[in-house]
């Protein structure tokens, strides 16, 4: 069989300047200001069973759902959205930003007011938007959550909590698997990948899709963006084990 896992991965570069100085001078911390998140009253889980593929689903109750931050736009690899998850699932969220990890990194914890916004799904997988429309071919175009108004629709708490990816073989993905970190293991680049590049950042278009295979001969396809930090980047030989977000 064959699956789609939209992996990424980031790369951060620690300096340190050391400064000297004949006077001892003490400061007292910033305080740390976390705002307080509404209480969830659905799953991610919930909501995305309120969903029919293929379909626009407009959210009319005051659905609040709350989860952590799994995939942010910092390598470049995801744009102008994230990825949130709880225990239960996870969706994707568009919005009309850049720069989007400074305020809601991975690991940040993140409540969503849902009213009024929108739920779509590209390639069958679920996100919320901030609306949609009917394009000529018959399919739902969405637009992400307008900058002005992502403040009003998402709250974000605490930074650096942990997430842990599910580890899985590849043939026991499930629909109930989109959407959240995985790791498989025992992967390995297809003979028509190996010595190819992640993206082409060369020629940027929008993104390349290279072939993955386990040892029982399940394919897996890769997407990663043309504009990813790590796109210019030759895929690894050998084999083992993987993350992203499927």
């Amino acid at each position: 069989m064959k699956y789609k896992l939209i992996f990424f991965l980031s790369a951060f570069c620690l300096s340190t300047l050391f400064i000297t100085s004949c006077v001892d001078q003490e400061f007292d911390e910033p305080p740390v200001f976390v705002k307080e998140l509404p209480e969830a009253n659905t799953t991610i889980a919930e909501l995305v069973a309120l969903h029919t593929l293929g379909q626009k689903t407009d959210i009319t109750n005051d659905i609040v759902i709350r989860g952590i931050v799994s995939a942010d736009d910092r390598s470049g690899n995801f744009f102008r959205g994230i990825v949130m998850q709880d225990e239960t699932a996870g969706i994707a969220v568009r919005i009309n930003m850049i720069g989007l990890y400074n305020q809601m990194p991975i690991g940040t914890e993140i409540a969503v007011k849902c009213n009024t916004l929108v739920i779509t799904d590209f390639a069958g997988t679920p996100q919320l938007s901030g609306s949609a429309t009917l394009d000529d071919r018959g399919f739902w175009s969405s637009e992400g959550i307008e900058e002005p108004l992502v403040n009003d629709f998402i709250i974000d708490g605490t930074k650096g909590n942990t997430i842990t990816p599910i580890v899985k073989s590849l043939g026991d993905l499930e629909f109930g698997d989109l959407n959240r970190l995985i790791t498989l293991e025992e992967m390995q680049f297809s003979s028509g990948s190996r010595g190819d590049t992640y993206g082409d950042a060369t020629d940027p278009d929008s993104g390349k899709n290279l072939d993955m295979e386990d040892c029982d001969g399940n394919d897996l396809v890769i997407r990663s963006s043309d504009f990813a930090e790590f796109a210019g980047e030759v895929v690894p030989d050998g084999s083992g084990q993987i993350t992203g977000i499927y």
